[in-house]
Protein backbone atom coordinates (compact mmCIF):
# COMPACT_ATOMS: atom_id res chain seq x y z
CA UNK A 1 0.00 0.00 0.00
CA UNK A 2 2.86 2.45 0.68
CA UNK A 3 3.90 2.28 -2.98
CA UNK A 4 0.66 3.94 -4.18
CA UNK A 5 1.13 7.49 -5.49
CA UNK A 6 -1.08 10.01 -7.29
CA UNK A 7 0.20 9.33 -10.79
CA UNK A 8 -1.91 12.11 -12.36
CA UNK A 9 -0.36 14.63 -10.00
CA UNK A 10 3.13 13.35 -10.83
CA UNK A 11 2.46 13.69 -14.57
CA UNK A 12 1.04 17.21 -14.15
CA UNK A 13 4.12 18.23 -12.17
CA UNK A 14 6.29 16.95 -15.01
CA UNK A 15 4.30 18.88 -17.64
CA UNK A 16 4.39 22.02 -15.50
CA UNK A 17 8.14 21.73 -15.21
CA UNK A 18 8.72 20.89 -18.88
CA UNK A 19 6.21 23.20 -20.58
CA UNK A 20 6.47 26.27 -18.37
CA UNK A 21 7.16 29.73 -19.76
CA UNK A 22 10.71 29.49 -18.50
CA UNK A 23 11.27 26.43 -20.65
CA UNK A 24 12.55 23.06 -19.54
CA UNK A 25 13.58 23.09 -15.89
CA UNK A 26 15.43 19.85 -15.22
CA UNK A 27 14.84 18.21 -11.90
CA UNK A 28 18.02 17.14 -10.12
CA UNK A 29 16.43 14.32 -8.17
CA UNK A 30 14.74 11.01 -8.85
CA UNK A 31 12.20 9.03 -6.86
CA UNK A 32 12.55 5.29 -6.41
CA UNK A 33 10.41 2.85 -4.46
CA UNK A 34 12.66 0.57 -2.42
CA UNK A 35 11.19 -2.88 -1.80
CA UNK A 36 12.14 -4.48 1.49
CA UNK A 37 12.15 -1.01 3.05
CA UNK A 38 8.79 -0.43 1.34
CA UNK A 39 9.04 3.33 0.94
CA UNK A 40 9.85 5.97 -1.66
CA UNK A 41 13.21 7.70 -1.56
CA UNK A 42 14.19 10.92 -3.32
CA UNK A 43 17.83 11.36 -4.13
CA UNK A 44 20.23 12.96 -6.55
CA UNK A 45 19.97 11.17 -9.88
CA UNK A 46 23.68 10.36 -9.80
CA UNK A 47 23.48 8.86 -6.33
CA UNK A 48 20.24 6.88 -6.32
CA UNK A 49 21.80 4.14 -8.44
CA UNK A 50 24.33 1.97 -6.65
CA UNK A 51 27.46 3.91 -5.72
CA UNK A 52 29.49 0.74 -5.32
CA UNK A 53 29.63 -2.85 -6.55
CA UNK A 54 29.58 -5.86 -4.25
CA UNK A 55 31.16 -8.89 -5.98
CA UNK A 56 30.15 -12.34 -4.79
CA UNK A 57 31.53 -15.57 -6.25
CA UNK A 58 29.53 -18.72 -7.04
CA UNK A 59 30.95 -21.95 -5.67
CA UNK A 60 29.97 -25.52 -4.87
CA UNK A 61 32.01 -28.57 -3.87
CA UNK A 62 29.54 -31.45 -4.24
CA UNK A 63 26.85 -29.85 -6.37
CA UNK A 64 24.59 -26.79 -6.19
CA UNK A 65 21.43 -28.58 -7.36
CA UNK A 66 18.38 -27.39 -5.38
CA UNK A 67 18.52 -25.16 -2.30
CA UNK A 68 19.51 -28.25 -0.31
CA UNK A 69 22.80 -28.48 -2.23
CA UNK A 70 26.03 -26.82 -1.13
CA UNK A 71 26.00 -23.87 -3.53
CA UNK A 72 27.30 -20.70 -1.87
CA UNK A 73 28.02 -17.06 -2.67
CA UNK A 74 31.46 -16.15 -1.35
CA UNK A 75 33.01 -12.73 -0.74
CA UNK A 76 36.36 -14.01 -2.09
CA UNK A 77 36.97 -16.39 -5.02
CA UNK A 78 37.37 -20.07 -4.14
CA UNK A 79 40.84 -21.51 -4.64
CA UNK A 80 39.64 -24.81 -6.11
CA UNK A 81 37.72 -25.50 -9.31
CA UNK A 82 34.22 -26.99 -9.20
CA UNK A 83 31.50 -28.03 -11.64
CA UNK A 84 27.74 -28.37 -11.16
CA UNK A 85 25.53 -29.95 -13.84
CA UNK A 86 21.88 -29.35 -14.69
CA UNK A 87 19.91 -31.59 -17.03
CA UNK A 88 17.21 -29.92 -19.10
CA UNK A 89 14.39 -32.05 -20.45
CA UNK A 90 11.99 -29.88 -22.50
CA UNK A 91 9.18 -32.32 -21.68
CA UNK A 92 9.32 -31.32 -18.00
CA UNK A 93 10.51 -27.69 -17.94
CA UNK A 94 11.11 -25.60 -14.84
CA UNK A 95 7.97 -23.58 -14.16
CA UNK A 96 8.07 -19.81 -13.73
CA UNK A 97 5.04 -20.09 -11.43
CA UNK A 98 2.93 -23.10 -10.45
CA UNK A 99 0.28 -23.50 -13.15
CA UNK A 100 1.10 -20.03 -14.52
CA UNK A 101 -0.92 -18.94 -17.56
CA UNK A 102 -0.48 -15.19 -17.96
CA UNK A 103 -0.18 -11.91 -16.07
CA UNK A 104 -3.84 -11.10 -16.80
CA UNK A 105 -5.96 -10.61 -13.69
CA UNK A 106 -7.77 -13.79 -12.72
CA UNK A 107 -6.05 -15.89 -15.39
CA UNK A 108 -4.15 -18.18 -13.03
CA UNK A 109 -5.73 -21.00 -11.01
CA UNK A 110 -3.33 -20.16 -8.17
CA UNK A 111 -2.71 -16.64 -6.90
CA UNK A 112 0.32 -15.05 -8.54
CA UNK A 113 3.31 -14.92 -6.23
CA UNK A 114 6.96 -13.89 -6.29
CA UNK A 115 7.79 -16.88 -4.10
CA UNK A 116 10.51 -19.10 -5.60
CA UNK A 117 10.45 -22.10 -3.26
CA UNK A 118 8.81 -24.26 -5.94
CA UNK A 119 11.65 -23.40 -8.32
CA UNK A 120 14.64 -23.81 -6.01
CA UNK A 121 13.42 -27.29 -5.07
CA UNK A 122 13.90 -28.55 -8.63
CA UNK A 123 17.01 -30.61 -9.42
CA UNK A 124 17.33 -28.55 -12.61
CA UNK A 125 18.04 -25.45 -10.51
CA UNK A 126 21.53 -24.55 -9.30
CA UNK A 127 21.17 -22.50 -6.14
CA UNK A 128 23.91 -20.32 -4.63
CA UNK A 129 23.23 -18.63 -1.28
CA UNK A 130 25.27 -16.15 0.75
CA UNK A 131 25.88 -16.18 4.49
CA UNK A 132 23.27 -14.28 6.53
CA UNK A 133 23.89 -10.54 6.28
CA UNK A 134 25.38 -8.91 9.37
CA UNK A 135 23.78 -5.56 8.52
CA UNK A 136 21.20 -4.11 6.14
CA UNK A 137 22.27 -3.91 2.49
CA UNK A 138 20.54 -1.73 -0.11
CA UNK A 139 20.92 -2.68 -3.77
CA UNK A 140 19.94 -0.20 -6.48
CA UNK A 141 20.70 -0.60 -10.17
CA UNK A 142 21.20 -3.48 -12.61
CA UNK A 143 22.85 -6.58 -11.13
CA UNK A 144 25.14 -8.57 -13.39
CA UNK A 145 26.04 -12.25 -13.30
CA UNK A 146 29.00 -13.84 -15.06
CA UNK A 147 28.75 -17.58 -15.75
CA UNK A 148 31.31 -19.99 -17.18
CA UNK A 149 29.40 -22.80 -18.89
CA UNK A 150 29.68 -25.70 -21.31
CA UNK A 151 27.22 -28.00 -23.08
CA UNK A 152 27.47 -30.54 -25.88
CA UNK A 153 23.98 -29.60 -27.11
CA UNK A 154 23.47 -27.60 -30.31
CA UNK A 155 21.69 -24.95 -28.26
CA UNK A 156 20.48 -24.29 -24.73
CA UNK A 157 18.97 -21.53 -22.59
CA UNK A 158 20.12 -20.19 -19.25
CA UNK A 159 18.12 -18.12 -16.78
CA UNK A 160 19.62 -16.34 -13.79
CA UNK A 161 17.37 -15.23 -10.93
CA UNK A 162 18.24 -13.04 -7.95
CA UNK A 163 16.18 -13.43 -4.80
CA UNK A 164 15.99 -12.42 -1.14
CA UNK A 165 16.06 -15.50 1.10
CA UNK A 166 14.36 -14.88 4.44
CA UNK A 167 15.58 -16.38 7.76
CA UNK A 168 14.46 -19.93 8.55
CA UNK A 169 13.51 -20.44 4.89
CA UNK A 170 10.23 -18.57 5.39
CA UNK A 171 10.33 -16.91 1.96
CA UNK A 172 12.44 -16.85 -1.17
CA UNK A 173 11.40 -13.58 -2.81
CA UNK A 174 12.08 -13.14 -6.54
CA UNK A 175 13.64 -9.76 -7.33
CA UNK A 176 15.03 -9.88 -10.87
CA UNK A 177 16.17 -12.20 -13.63
CA UNK A 178 17.92 -12.39 -17.01
CA UNK A 179 17.84 -14.85 -19.91
CA UNK A 180 20.20 -15.90 -22.69
CA UNK A 181 19.96 -18.32 -25.62
CA UNK A 182 23.44 -19.70 -26.14
CA UNK A 183 23.10 -20.12 -29.90
CA UNK A 184 22.77 -16.33 -30.24
CA UNK A 185 26.28 -15.82 -28.82
CA UNK A 186 29.16 -15.59 -31.28
CA UNK A 187 31.46 -17.30 -28.76
CA UNK A 188 29.23 -20.37 -28.34
CA UNK A 189 30.29 -23.71 -29.73
CA UNK A 190 29.01 -27.11 -28.51
CA UNK A 191 31.56 -28.63 -26.15
CA UNK A 192 33.45 -25.36 -25.69
CA UNK A 193 33.83 -23.64 -22.31
CA UNK A 194 32.61 -20.03 -22.57
CA UNK A 195 32.13 -17.12 -20.17
CA UNK A 196 28.96 -15.04 -20.52
CA UNK A 197 27.80 -11.88 -18.78
CA UNK A 198 24.10 -11.43 -18.10
CA UNK A 199 22.56 -8.11 -17.04
CA UNK A 200 19.48 -8.55 -14.86
CA UNK A 201 16.47 -6.23 -14.70
CA UNK A 202 17.02 -3.17 -12.46
CA UNK A 203 16.09 -3.39 -8.79
CA UNK A 204 15.87 -1.15 -5.73
CA UNK A 205 15.72 -3.47 -2.74
CA UNK A 206 16.77 -3.50 0.89
CA UNK A 207 18.09 -6.83 2.20
CA UNK A 208 17.60 -6.88 5.96
CA UNK A 209 20.03 -8.13 8.57
CA UNK A 210 19.87 -11.92 8.80
CA UNK A 211 18.60 -12.28 5.22
CA UNK A 212 20.63 -13.99 2.49
CA UNK A 213 21.29 -13.18 -1.16
CA UNK A 214 20.48 -16.02 -3.52
CA UNK A 215 21.36 -16.64 -7.18
CA UNK A 216 19.50 -19.41 -9.01
CA UNK A 217 20.48 -20.75 -12.45
CA UNK A 218 17.97 -22.78 -14.47
CA UNK A 219 17.80 -24.02 -18.09
CA UNK A 220 14.11 -23.10 -18.55
CA UNK A 221 11.43 -20.77 -17.19
CA UNK A 222 8.20 -21.97 -18.76
CA UNK A 223 5.79 -20.63 -19.98
CA UNK A 224 7.24 -17.15 -19.49
CA UNK A 225 9.83 -18.24 -22.05
CA UNK A 226 9.38 -20.88 -24.74
CA UNK A 227 11.16 -24.19 -24.18
CA UNK A 228 14.49 -24.76 -25.91
CA UNK A 229 14.46 -28.00 -27.91
CA UNK A 230 18.30 -28.08 -28.04
CA UNK A 231 18.28 -28.26 -31.83
CA UNK A 232 20.22 -26.11 -34.28
CA UNK A 233 17.25 -25.98 -36.69
CA UNK A 234 13.99 -25.29 -34.86
CA UNK A 235 11.74 -25.12 -37.91
CA UNK A 236 12.57 -28.69 -38.95
CA UNK A 237 12.96 -30.07 -35.45
CA UNK A 238 10.33 -32.44 -34.20
CA UNK A 239 11.80 -34.45 -31.34
CA UNK A 240 13.40 -32.37 -28.57
CA UNK A 241 16.58 -33.67 -26.98
CA UNK A 242 17.77 -33.67 -23.38
CA UNK A 243 20.78 -31.46 -22.65
CA UNK A 244 23.35 -31.42 -19.85
CA UNK A 245 24.74 -27.97 -19.00
CA UNK A 246 27.85 -27.52 -16.86
CA UNK A 247 28.40 -24.42 -14.71
CA UNK A 248 32.06 -24.04 -13.77
CA UNK A 249 33.44 -22.11 -10.80
CA UNK A 250 36.95 -21.45 -9.58
CA UNK A 251 40.08 -19.41 -10.29
CA UNK A 252 40.12 -20.25 -14.01
CA UNK A 253 36.35 -20.15 -14.52
CA UNK A 254 34.81 -16.85 -13.36
CA UNK A 255 31.25 -17.21 -12.15
CA UNK A 256 30.09 -14.33 -10.00
CA UNK A 257 27.39 -11.85 -9.02
CA UNK A 258 28.12 -8.12 -9.26
CA UNK A 259 25.52 -6.32 -7.15
CA UNK A 260 25.17 -2.52 -7.36
CA UNK A 261 24.87 -1.24 -3.79
CA UNK A 262 24.35 2.10 -2.07
CA UNK A 263 27.24 2.92 0.22
CA UNK A 264 26.71 4.78 3.45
Amino acid sequence: PRSVIDLDETILEFFDRSLSAEGLRPEASVRVFVTGRNEWITDESTAVIGTGVLPMYLHSELGANTRRGDGVLLRVPAAQAAVSVITDNPAVPVEFQPRFISFAAGANPLEFTLEQMHLTGRDEALVYTSEPLEKTLTACGRPKVVLTVRTDASDADLFVLLSDSFPLGLRDLHLSHAAVRLRTLSSFQPGKLISIEMELDPIAHEFHEGHQLRVTVTPSLFPLYARNLHLSEYLMGRDPSVADIEVHCGPDAPSQLMLPVRLG
